[in-house]
């Protein structure tokens, strides 16, 4: 038993030693390459919008009324990243990832999760792995509203201040039911309003149907870019950064009246005739919600 003992240790004692030698690398590598050398002054702050140029140049002060900010850097090989924006009171914050020989982040004010971010002192933090991060502060002067987009981070389709790729015409009661009005298509036999009483998060005036019909009646309303605006659109398409379905999202602010359970809100992605995709969601929430969903999630329907 003794001498079991003894090869047994040795057996163990064996193992260690050899797992002990050097080896060249196990599994992907953290940090970059002896090679790399970090230069912050590579990092580029500028504002997209109104007012462009460069961040510092405009004394670091952005509006997200109309601008954002780009973060642009390019690498000699491929690193870790992350940006993290966060106000500075901490009551929003957004973080960008990835493994790259680029940065080329655009933000316009948007928050992981509400409230979205707003007047005050913010921050910028890039971070390469293994390398000391990058601290950028800055002032934020007016409230997000996602106008001047670049086509890289997204489109604003339409809100209802008459701003978005697609504003309407004039702020007020619309005086349409059916037909073509507002530089939309309309088939509604409900009452349509420009409301901005308790509005979205983003703030300003909202779309707003009601109607009422008797049990078992149902009723509906649709808005969609009218012919006029088609070849626009597919400008826009075509100007995206890509067209994978995958990697391209559709966002929108909505609420329901919880007096009416069975409330939903349909979108439908196609033509008045022809193939059509369709997504559903139930309005089962109270107050306003951001629905995002990518386009994949849109499934064969018909008109």
């Amino acid at each position: 038993m003794k001498l079991f003992k003894c090869i047994l240790f040795g057996l163990l004692a064996g193992l260690v030693f050899t797992n002990c030698d050097p080896l060249e690398r196990v599994g992907p590598s953290i940090c970059p390459t002896e090679d790399f050398v970090f230069n912050p002054e590579a990092i580029e702050f500028n504002i997209v919008g109104d007012n462009a140029g460069s961040l510092i140049n405009a004394g670091n002060e952005v509006s997200l009324n109309g601008s954002g900010i780009h973060v642009y850097s390019k690498f000699s090989e491929v690193v870790k990243w992350k940006v993290d924006i966060e106000m500075k009171n901490g009551s929003s914050e957004k973080h960008y990832s990835g493994e790259s020989d680029s940065i080329n982040v655009f933000w316009y004010g948007n928050s992981k999760s509400l409230p979205l971010f707003s007047e005050g002192e913010a921050k910028i933090t890039v971070s390469i792995a293994c390398n000391d991060p990058l601290i950028k502060e800055f002032s934020i002067t007016d409230n997000p509203t996602f106008k001047n987009l670049d086509t890289q981070y997204g489109v604003l389709l339409r809100d209802w201040d008459q701003n978005g790729s697609f504003p309407v015409k004039e702020i007020g009661t619309p005086d349409f039911s059916w037909g073509v009005g507002d530089g939309f298509n309309w088939a509604v036999s409900a009452e349509v309003e420009y409301k901005n009483d308790d509005p979205s998060p983003f703030g300003g005036y909202y779309l707003s149907m009601k109607d009422k019909k008797p049990v078992s009646v149902w009723y509906y309303g649709t808005t969609g870019i009218d012919g006029a605006s088609f070849r626009k659109f597919d400008d826009i398409l075509e100007s995206l950064p890509t067209t994978n379905p995958e990697q391209l999202w559709f966002n929108v602010y909505v609420k329901g009246d919880q007096i009416y359970k069975n409330t939903s809100l349909e979108l439908e992605w196609g033509k008045l005739k022809g193939e059509t995709y369709n997504r559903t969601e139930h309005l089962n929430w109270e107050g306003w919600k951001m629905v995002s969903f990518p386009f994949t999630e849109f499934t064969d329907g018909t008109d």
